[in-house]
């Protein structure tokens, strides 16, 4: 079983190590969730979280 996840994991270092194009894109992917995630956490988790803590 350890071993079949090695080998996974070496498809995906070797596969991500030969990308150019694809790189860029997983960091404008990843910077995007960056910016998402934290405008979601700071304009409506904050809000909802105090709304229920108010109904307990």
């Amino acid at each position: 079983m350890l071993k079949i996840i090695k080998n996974i994991a070496l498809f995906y270092k070797d596969g991500f190590a030969n990308m150019r194009l694809g790189r860029t894109l997983w960091a404008v992917i990843l910077i995007k969730l960056f910016v998402l995630f934290a405008l979601l956490k700071t304009f409506i988790y904050d809000k909802s979280i105090r709304d229920l803590k108010s109904y307990e």
